[in-house]
C-alpha cells in the first residue's frame, strides 16, 4: 500500500500483520483509506498471472495495483504491478508462483472515495505531496476537458512538470486549437507525433466485437473476413499510450499524472 501511494513505509500500518491475518484487517484498511479520501477497489480474478499482467498493461497503463497470490514459500504474498509487469516485491525476490487457494488472484487498486449523496460531497482537497517528492514529473495532456482541468489545478507547479501530448494526426480542429494554446502557455511541452490512420490501414479497424474470421489468423483461412479488425484499445495503445509512456521513460520521468472523470476512474 505504501508503494502505490508513494509514501514511506512507516507511514502506512501493516494491516494484515497487526490483525494477525484475521479478516478484520480489511476494515482497518478501509477506515485508514477513508480518512484520506480514498478507497480500495478489490477484484478477484481466476486467470493466470501472465494474463492478468497483460490485461493490466493494456487496460490500465501506468496504474499501480497490488496483486496477491501464492508466494514461493507456499504462503499468500502480495506484490505491486504496473504496465504489464511486477515492479515491486516487498520481500525481495519471493515472487508469486501461483494463485491463492481456490485458483484466484486478488487485485487491489486505490481510488478516490465515492460519496453516496453527491450533495454532501466535501470541498475538493488535493494531496500535492507526491509532487514534492519527485524531480521529473510528466502530465499527460489529451486536449480534453479532464486533462485541461488537471492542468489548471496544477498551475502552481507548471515550472516543475513537463506536459506530454500524443498527436495521432486525427484531432478535431477545436481540440488542436486547445493543444496549441497550452503548448504556447506552459514552460515545458513535448508533442509526440504518430499516425493513427496509417496504423489502422496496416493493422485494421478498432472494434468492440472482433469476429475470429476478421483476425489475422482468421483472414489467412479461406472464407475469412474481408475487413481486418482489432480490439478497441489496440490503436490507442499503439498511437498514444505506448509512445507517451516510452518518451516519458526516456526522459527519466518518475511521476506521471493523468486526468480522468470519476465515472471512468
Amino acid at each position: 500500500m505504501a508503494s502505490i501511494l508513494d509514501l514511506p513505509s512507516e507511514q502506512v500500518p501493516h494491516f494484515i500483520q497487526d490483525r494477525q491475518a484475521k479478516p478484520e484487517w480489511r476494515d482497518d484498511e478501509r477506515a485508514w483509506l477513508a480518512a484520506r479520501g480514498l478507497q480500495a477497489i478489490v477484484m478477484v480474478l481466476k486467470l493466470p498471472l501472465p494474463t492478468i499482467l497483460e490485461w493490466l498493461g493494456t487496460m490500465n497503463p501506468g496504474v499501480h495495483c497490488i496483486v496477491m497470490g501464492m508466494g514461493s514459500n507456499g504462503m499468500p504474498h502480495a506484490v505491486v504491478a504496473c504496465g504489464g509487469s511486477i515492479v515491486h516485491d516487498p520481500a525481495g525476490n519471493l515472487g508469486i508462483t501461483g494463485p491463492m487457494e481456490g485458483g484466484h488472484h486478488v487485485l487491489t487498486f486505490v481510488g478516490l472515495r465515492s460519496m453516496a449523496n453527491p450533495a454532501t460531497k466535501p470541498a475538493l482537497v488535493v494531496d500535492m505531496s507526491p509532487i514534492e517528492r519527485h524531480e521529473r514529473i510528466g502530465l499527460h495532456f489529451s486536449g480534453g476537458k479532464d486533462s485541461l482541468a488537471l492542468l489548471y489545478l496544477l498551475r502552481s507547479h507548471w515550472g516543475r512538470l513537463t506536459v506530454y501530448h500524443a498527436d495521432a494526426g486525427d484531432l478535431l480542429p477545436e481540440t488542436r486549437e486547445i493543444v496549441g494554446a497550452v503548448e504556447a502557455m506552459v514552460p515545458s511541452f513535448v508533442r509526440i507525433n504518430t499516425d493513427s490512420r496509417a496504423w489502422r490501414r496496416a493493422n485494421g479497424l478498432p472494434s468492440d466485437i472482433v469476429p475470429w474470421s476478421c483476425t489475422p489468423m482468421g483472414r489467412a483461412f479461406k472464407g475469412g473476413g474481408t475487413v481486418p479488425l482489432v480490439d478497441r484499445f489496440a490503436c490507442c495503445r499503439a498511437s498514444i499510450w505506448e509512445p507517451m509512456y516510452e518518451r516519458a521513460r526516456a526522459d527519466g520521468v518518475t511521476l506521471e499524472i493523468i486526468g480522468t472523470h470519476a465515472t471512468a476512474a
